[in-house]
């Protein structure tokens, strides 16, 4: 039997984190009773879109525009955190510590770093909240990708760049069992609040509903809690259970889509 693809990749640190959600992952395996191929060697995209995918995990904002229509939903994961809660979070505009500008609107004109150009928590919901403050289509005098938020978290630290976007839920984790990744660094500003990361599974893959013939103990069994990553890693901070995807949920990250330009990051 050839197996199915089932990896989550986007809240891949600190260690216990990465540990507890393999370990969460490892149970619904073993609930939906379905071999698991490996997947760590390919590229996003390509298991995203794969045919044999089973189950992933992925930022609203890609699941809204380079997904859209490829993937079904299944749920949201439940962090209750600082800034995590009911199936929601926010991205925390930071900068160092010692910067004496205080206000968002302070840093027009600084440097500004982003994660990569289709992420929800780093990029979309940081336009978003930048776009009332922008002027001629412009904030940042210049933009940096960093290619995953530890790094943009470092941009600020080693001084490459005054502000950056993180995830509340990375942010938090990093907080909790990485304090050094954090340290040195202030809250400016909070975005929005955005349904956290998908579950997502195939397109029209029978597997995906929680209601087919069949699979009372698939999916379903997610949505029920079980194999949570707090009972499977002792992870402080989330609950049992997936919340439901709605359409205002999706709809939330159509609205924020549709809302600024990218423009408002680049340089004149």
């Amino acid at each position: 039997m050839p197996g199915r693809y089932a990896e989550l990749v986007m809240y891949v640190a600190p260690q216990p984190v990465k540990v507890a959600s393999e370990q969460w992952l490892t149970r619904i395996v073993e609930l939906l009773d379905v071999p698991r191929r490996d997947g760590r060697g390919l590229e996003l995209l390509e298991l995203f879109r794969s045919p044999d995918l089973l189950l992933t995990q992925t930022c609203g904002y890609p699941l809204m525009t380079l997904l859209r229509g490829q993937v079904q939903l299944v749920g949201r994961p439940r962090y209750e955190l600082n800034d995590s809660s009911a199936g929601n979070h926010c991205s925390l505009i930071v900068s160092r510590a010692t910067d004496p500008r205080t206000d968002l609107a302070d840093f027009k004109g600084s440097r500004g770093v982003i994660n990569d150009l289709h992420s929800n928590s780093g990029m979309n919901l940081f336009r978003h909240r930048l776009a009332p403050l922008q002027q001629g289509g412009r904030f940042f005098a210049s933009v940096a990708i960093s290619g995953a938020h530890q790094q943009s978290l470092r941009h600020v630290r080693e001084g490459w760049a005054d502000l950056a976007c993180i995830d509340s839920v990375t942010f938090d984790c990093l907080a909790r069992y990485a304090p050094a990744e954090v340290a040195g660094l202030r809250t400016v500003a909070r975005t929005e609040n955005s349904p956290t990361l998908h579950h997502r599974a195939r397109h029209r893959a029978r597997w995906c509903r929680a209601d087919s013939p069949g699979n009372e103990s698939g999916f379903a069994a997610i949505a029920a809690g079980q194999g949570c990553i707090g009972c499977a890693g002792g992870i402080a901070g989330q609950r049992s259970g997936l919340s439901t995807c709605t359409r205002s949920s999706a709809s939330r990250h159509r609205m924020w889509i549709c809302s600024t330009g990218l423009d408002v990051f680049l340089v004149k």
